[in-house]
């Protein structure tokens, strides 16, 4: 990730300083310094975001015929302090609230949640959400084991096998998910939402050289899905 990646040569670059190797210091405190830089820029973290987040449309509001609306998982807070609508983080509470907008377009069709947990599972929670709005219980499925996106399709596979059904997921997410699902043959309808990139539909390049914490956070979402993809197709290689 690129925050970890500059702090790590920054770190070693001031090693170096102070322990008479100043010139590979140098090197890498600059390394690290204009990667943080760079990767803090508005325009170039929206370069990066922007072939993820356009891959798929957005859902248009429209009864889609399908029979099961999945949610993939994201993250929650465990803390007993938080309450019940603090305790989703924003990526799920943006596709839950997706999710329910498709259950509700399509009448007959069921709600499946998805995530697993170390204490409770991600799917618990947001069923305990989507009840408090008023998602009747009988129409909500879970998928409680899961601990990461490949875990989860496959477990989410007998489910929703030979139905039609739609996925929601953040934009920046999908294209890994969608690639997931069709590598266990499944074809589902992409449904994404929490959109990073929400001001402009392509890079700011007035903002190009105004580096901000948000297009840092931008940054490390894009580059962890990035290596996501990688990954898929590194384990594609060597399965043929």
């Amino acid at each position: 990730m690129p925050l970890p990646l500059s702090v790590l040569l920054l770190v070693i670059g001031c090693v170096c300083l102070w322990t008479q190797r100043a010139r590979s210091g140098r090197w890498l405190v600059t390394a690290g310094s204009a990667l943080l830089i760079v990767c803090s820029c508005t325009a170039l973290s929206d370069l990066l975001l922007l072939p993820l987040e356009e891959s798929y449309p957005k859902w248009n509001g429209l009864a889609a015929d399908v029979e099961i609306v999945v949610v993939m998982g994201a993250s929650q807070g465990d803390a007993p302090r938080l309450p019940l609508s603090n305790r989703p983080n924003t990526a799920a509470v943006y596709r839950l609230l997706e999710g329910i907008s498709i259950y509700r377009a399509n009448p007959g069709s069921k709600l499946i949640l998805s995530g697993g947990g170390q204490y409770e599972s991600h799917a618990e929670i947001m069923a305990q959400v989507a009840r408090a709005i008023g998602v009747p219980p009988q129409d909500i499925i879970l998928q409680k084991e899961s601990r990461d996106t490949e875990q989860e399709v496959r477990l989410l596979k007998p489910l929703v096998i030979n139905r039609r059904f739609a996925v929601v997921t953040s934009a920046v997410h999908m294209p890994r998910t969608i690639a997931l699902f069709n590598a266990a043959g499944l074809f589902p309808q992409p449904a994404p939402t929490h959109f990073l990139e929400r001001n402009n539909p392509h890079p700011n390049w007035r903002d190009i050289f105004f580096p901000d914490i948000e297009s840092l956070a931008h940054a490390e979402f894009a580059a962890h899905e990035y290596l996501g993809l990688l990954w898929l197709k590194v384990k594609n290689w060597f399965a043929l």
